[in-house]
Parts: structure tokens; sequence; C-alpha cells
């Protein structure tokens, strides 16, 4: 019998529909709590490929996670992805909040999953919105932060330059380069939502448990550890940080798996041990 059932599905939000990918542990006894893993900026529901295979990080977390009795829904962003209803260039933070509670709500109405105990797991971008969403559900018991930007305004600046975002917020769009997946277009409201967010103001709100993990040598979010730090110093609750040997996609572009594996054991048996809230 295989251990975990995975289904494709559609979670509508507003006009949008986010197509997203659910496991959930088979013949299992009583309901599975429930993780919702946000992926990062021009990125998709599985997140980075693991360079040499056929595998990418969420979809390994997402095994890990079932195996150890969670349920775990994956899913496009507006504007990313296969997801219908906006196109990337319209996206900004505030929507990406929308899309991240809309599939908590989603995740909590499904057959067999413990509406009461919620879990955020965001890498990069997704970590972002994952701290300035897991106020708004009370039900989010842990959110796992892995490379987050604690000021997500520098962290474009670092890696679009300012002329780009100047551009944008004088003409109302922009266009730039992002490594090797091609040119991107965003208009000024994106940029604008980042101003008007403090994203450490938000994750200060949230008082459920707080797991953060970066790499010590995250070229796009830098510098580290002490970004990290700034999730640590506002947040009132039980938490944790993990200081890794990696970069921003924890060398899973490398090819290699001992840190992203770290990463991923520490952050599913932090969750485990919130399950008690």
């Amino acid at each position: 019998m295989p251990e975990h059932q995975t289904e494709e599905v559609r979670i509508p939000v507003a006009s949008r529909r986010l197509p997203g990918t659910l496991t959930v542990p088979s013949g299992g006894h009583g309901q599975a709590p429930g993780v919702v893993l946000l992926h990062g900026f021009t990125s998709d529901r599985n997140e980075s490929p693991i360079t040499g295979t056929d595998d990418a990080l969420f979809s390994c977390a997402a095994r890990a996670l079932v195996a150890q009795g969670f349920a775990a829904l994956r899913f496009d962003f507006s504007g990313h992805g296969a997801s219908e209803g906006v196109a990337f260039e319209a996206i900004d933070l505030d929507l990406l909040i929308e899309d991240a509670l809309a599939a908590l709500r989603f995740l909590s109405l499904q057959p067999g999953i413990a509406s009461d105990h919620l879990f955020l797991l965001g890498q990069s971008m997704g970590g972002l919105v994952a701290a300035c969403a897991a106020h708004h559900d009370p039900r989010v018991a842990s959110a796992a932060l892995w490379n987050a930007p604690s000021n997500p305004l520098l962290a474009m600046w670092r890696n679009m330059g300012s002329k780009v975002i100047a551009q944008a917020l004088a003409t109302g769009v922009t266009e730039f380069p992002w490594g090797d997946k091609g040119r991107f277009r965003l208009r000024d409201r994106f940029f604008e939502s980042l101003i008007e967010t403090s994203v450490l103001d938000e994750l200060a709100k949230y008082h459920g448990d707080l797991f953060v993990v970066c790499g010590s040598h995250d070229e796009l979010v830098a510098p580290q550890p002490q970004i990290a730090d700034a999730f640590i110093h506002v947040h009132k609750g039980e938490h944790d940080l993990l200081v890794l040997d990696a970069d921003h996609t924890l060398n899973t572009t490398l090819g290699e798996r001992t840190q992203m594996d770290i990463a991923i054991s520490r952050t599913v048996a932090w969750f485990r041990a919130s399950r008690s809230i």
C-alpha cells in the first residue's frame, strides 16, 4: 500500500484559480494536521529543482511531512506556475498573502484534516508571505521561514538594482532579468506593497511557534544570519534559528541534498513539537 495519496487540486481565490498538489498520509487513523507550503519569487509549487535529479525542494519536503503524519498542500501563487486569473506583472504582496490564507482555508476544509492544527512553511518570498499571513489565522500553530527576507524591498534592490525599481515607480511598469529564468515585468503596485508593509511588524502580531532557517552563503537574501535574527528578535512566542552551510536554494541547484535534508528534518521535528498547541 502506498504511504501517501496525492491529488491535484484547484484553490479558488476570488476570480483566480490556483493549481495545487495535496499529499496526505494513507491508511492513517484520526485527522492529519495540515501544512501549506509557500514557494519563492518566480518559482512554482515544487520549488528549487535538485540539479541532476527529477526531484525538487518542496516535493521532498511534502514527502517528509506526510511520512510523519502531516498533510501537505503546495500550490502555485497567483502569476506563477500554472495559476490562472492574474499575470505575473500584476502581483503584489497583498495578493500573495490572500493566496496563502485561501490555501489555509482550502486545506482546513478537506476531509481528514485537523483544521485546528495548521502550519505554514515558506521559502524565500514564500517565507515573507508566511511571516505576514500567520497572524491572520489563529489556527496556525507554527510557521517555518526558510531564507525569507525581513526587508523585501532591500532584497529586491540588491538583486534588481535601484534603476529597475525607480522605473516601475516612475512609469508604472519595469522589466528585469532574474537569474537564468529569463526576463520578467512588474508593475509599480508590487514595489508599493513592499514599501507599505512592515514584515517584522506583521510577524510581531503572530504568537504561535516560529522556526527560522537561513543559509550562511545566501547570495539573494543577505547578510545572513543577521536577516534571520531580525525575525527572531521581534517574535514573542517560542522560536528557534537554524543556520546552515548553504546558499539560497539550500544547495539544491548544486545537486547537493545534505543541507536541504537537515532543513526539512528539523522543520518537521519542530512542527511535531508544536502539535500539542
